[in-house]
Parts: structure tokens; C-alpha cells; sequence
């Protein structure tokens, strides 16, 4: 698809939204990721594209297929830049975390510009940034959820009594993450009430105060989730959602009271045949009009059976797994269910090669003796030459020689991906890195 249309492509995290404080290494590795991406992707069928910049990663816009950049140094204001931005573009596609309603706004920002946006709509985004509404919402439509309560506050924290009393009425283990939370960001697993008394003993001050939390109780199963293209008018062409792919999600749920981690995943999993008819029956069953575009959905499979958790508004960070997977370029999908010219009889196919990817954050200490000019130049120039599997390259943002990074493979089967993992790590530890 030719075009010279311009795209703004924000991705929120790299892109300056913490201008003004530390950059979350976690969340800007998977959103830098999602950035190189979708820049690849959308620069494929002919889009010029600008993003924003924070000034402590700029020297990286040399990954990146763009055509113009923007820095957001400390003393920027975001929003201003962004809508600098918005004004130079007639696209805009928004990668940002639904925490403190910045996908939202953000969104509502191009809406009001009049730019054609190619994420979903907001009133889906504000539908699925509250996951006690998306609860409400699983549960009018008659889908399996866990049971999940909205925590009273006590002193601006989750009020421990409460956890307590919910967790003996629901004899199982409980799930405590913010009403807006997005990941694994401050998840927190407890079995019996002495964790509980712990917590709030030794870890307290590890949970972010004056916000909203939810406790769901906790379902075993293998977490998993769903990668889809809503496509425009749905509702009205009776089209429904189209799955992408099934997805195996990596969460380590940590039982000493440290707020859990989402590590990556793998894609495509072996789909189970009725799980996989549940799911496409619910899909039919759900008022999915306002999700238009790429959007996500997590689930537990308990028993082959779906336990249906959060919608994610937004792409995700399988999106870098599976464009490893499709034959088709994901991006002209999500181009094309949005502006009405998908047909959905293109997708009864087969879209799948036999690839499988594995996606994954990796935590690294540096033990030479490099300046960090000298790592860029001598270790990480040559390992992005050798790995084209990073995606975001080793990075740090503190003086401690602490770095992480983000691969995605491209193999034909999960044991060579694995392969092709333990392979990057060797290398990382003959120039001095500690794998943590």
C-alpha cells in the first residue's frame, strides 16, 4: 500500500512522558519494543513517520525507520510537544500505559485535532482502565471472571482488614493490583493472613499510595492471552473480533510479598481445540463495536475452560512475538480495520508461518570495566550486528551497572527459540554481563 500520508507515532514512556523523573526500565523496554516495531511495520506500506524522543534515549532514534523526531528534555512540556506533534501528522497511533488516564487523554487529544486515530475508540480505552468495570462488563455479558472487589482505603493504603476478611471468605489465595494497573505493576500475591500482616510490616511502603486497588481471587491456570483486530462496524457487518494469535504470557508471582513482574511470553501456543471454541463463542457474544483496531485480552485456561481477566485498549507486548509469526504484515491490519477496508475473508486463512517467538525482558548487571561510550561503541554496536533478535538493546538509566534489554526471536520452534536465548546469553557473559 503506497501512501504519502504522515504518521505521529507516540510511544509514551520513550517518548518523554517521564521527562521530568526516572524512567521505569521495565516499562521502557517493552514500550521502546512496541516503538521499533510498529515504526517497522507501518514504515513497510509507505507512512513517513515523526515520534517524540526523550533527550536520555534520543541516541537511539538511529534504531528507529522514522523520518523526523522530537526531543522532550527535562524543562519540555509534554503535552505541548505532543500536540506540536499531532499538528504535523494526519495519522496517530498511541502507545501509552491506561494508568492515571494517560491513554486517554492522550487519545482524546488526537480525537479533538481531527486526526484519523488508529487505536481504539475511548470509550473502549475507558471501559478497559478500569478493570473493576471491564469485571462488570465480563460478567453482563456472562463470561467466567474471578471474583473482584474494590479495596476501601485506610490511611491513603489498601485497608488490611479487608484483605483479610475477603481472603477467608473466598478460602483461596488473593490477587491485590490497582484498579488502573497495567502489566504486572504492583501485583501482589497473598496465600494466608500472616502474608498479609507481613506485608504490611516489611513491604508497605513498596505499593504506590492515594490509588485505587482491586483483589480478585486468585485462579491457578496457564495464563494466556489474546492478540485481535476489531474491525470498524462490526456490529453492524455481524464481523467479529479476529484472533491474531493465542499467546502464552510469563508472570512470576512472587509469594514474599515483592510486587510481581511480567516477563515476556511465547507465541503462538498449541491451541487447545475447546478452549479455543469457548472463546470464539464469547467473542460472538460481547459488544466489541468500540474496539476497533489491535487490542489484547488476558485470560487464565483452568481446565480448558477461559477465565476471562482484562482487555488491553492498546498494542501489546506480544505484538512483538507475533509479528514474527504472521504472513501478513500486522500493521496494514490494523490499518485496514480501521479505516473499512479489511475483508475479513483474507483472514479465514491460514495467516500463521510455522515460527514460533519468544518475547522476553532480560535483567543484567555489567561486571567490566567499559565506560558506558565504550559498551554503546565496542559490545552493543556488534551484538545488535550478530542478534538482530534485540529489540531494545542493553540499556541503563542509573550509575550501578544495572542494564536491561528486550528480545524477540524468529525460529521455527519453541525449543530453537529457546536455543537462540541461550545463545544471547552466552554472549552477554563473555563481554561481562551477569544475567539476573
Amino acid at each position: 500500500m503506497e501512501m504519502s500520508n504522515c504518521i505521529f507515532i507516540c510511544e509514551f514512556v520513550s517518548g518523554g512522558g517521564f521527562n521530568k523523573e526516572q524512567i521505569p526500565v521495565s516499562l521502557f523496554c517493552e514500550g521502546f519494543s512496541m516503538l521499533r516495531a510498529i515504526c517497522t511495520d507501518l514504515k513497510k506500506i509507505g507512512f513517513k513517520i515523526i515520534t517524540l524522543l526523550d533527550e536520555r534515549i534520543s541516541f537511539l532514534h538511529e534504531l528507529l525507520p522514522i523520518d523526523n523526531f522530537i526531543i522532550c528534555s527535562k524543562n519540555s512540556e509534554y503535552v505541548k510537544l505532543f500536540k506540536e506533534s499531532i499538528s504535523k501528522s494526519d495519522y496517530c497511533y498511541i502507545i501509552a500505559p491506561e494508568f492515571s488516564n494517560i491513554l486517554l487523554e492522550l487519545t482524546k487529544l488526537v480525537i479533538k485535532a481531527g486526526k484519523k486515530l488508529l487505536n481504539v475508540n475511548p470509550k473502549a480505552i475507558e471501559l478497559a482502565t478500569s478493570k473493576f468495570s471491564t469485571y462488570k462488563y465480563f460478567l453482563a455479558n456472562e463470561l467466567s471472571t474471578p471474583k473482584t472487589y474494590i479495596v476501601p482505603n485506610h490511611d491513603n493504603l489498601p485497608k488490611k482488614a479487608f484483605l483479610i476478611k475477603k481472603l477467608k471468605d473466598l478460602n483461596s489465595p488473593i490477587i491485590v493490583k490497582p484498579e488502573d494497573g497495567v502489566g504486572a505493576e504492583y501485583i501482589f500475591y497473598f496465600e494466608t493472613k500472616e502474608d498479609i500482616n507481613q506485608f504490611y510490616e516489611d513491604k508497605v511502603n513498596f505499593i504506590e499510595k492515594d490509588r485505587s486497588y482491586i483483589l480478585q481471587e486468585y485462579i491457578a491456570g496457564e495464563n494466556l492471552s489474546l492478540s485481535l483486530i476489531g474491525i470498524e462496524n462490526n456490529k453492524k457487518s455481524n464481523i467479529h473480533p479476529f484472533i491474531l494469535s493465542f499467546n502464552a504470557q510469563n508472570i512470576r508471582l512472587t509469594k514474599n510479598h515483592n510486587s510481581s513482574e511480567y516477563l515476556g511470553g511465547y507465541t503462538p501456543v498449541d491451541e487447545d481445540i475447546d478452549l479455543s471454541k469457548i472463546i470464539r463463542r464469547d467473542l460472538k457474544s460481547m459488544d466489541l463495536t468500540n474496539f476497533v483496531g489491535y487490542f489484547g485480552i488476558d485470560l487464565i485456561s483452568t481446565n480448558s475452560y477461559p477465565m476471562y481477566i482484562e482487555i488491553n485498549p492498546r498494542l501489546t507486548t506480544s505484538y512483538l512475538g507475533i509479528r514474527n509469526i504472521l504472513k501478513l504484515n500486522p500493521a496494514e491490519l490494523i490499518l485496514k480495520s480501521v479505516t473499512g477496508e479489511m475483508h475479513v475473508d483474507d483472514l479465514e486463512n491460514n495467516i500463521q508461518k510455522n515460527k514460533t517467538s519468544v518475547f522476553k525482558r532480560l535483567d543484567l548487571k555489567y561486571k567490566g570495566s567499559s565506560s558506558q561510550l565504550e559498551i554503546n561503541e565496542r559490545i552493543i554496536s556488534p551484538l545488535l550486528e550478530r542478534f538482530p533478535e534485540f529489540i531494545t538493546p542493553p540499556i541503563t538509566f542509573e550509575s550501578n551497572s544495572n542494564y536491561s534489554c528486550f528480545i524477540a526471536t524468529n525460529e521455527k520452534t519453541l525449543r530453537e527459540s529457546n536455543n537462540k536465548i541461550l545463545s544471547i546469553k552466552r554472549e552477554l557473559e563473555e563481554m561481562d554481563f551477569i544475567i539476573l
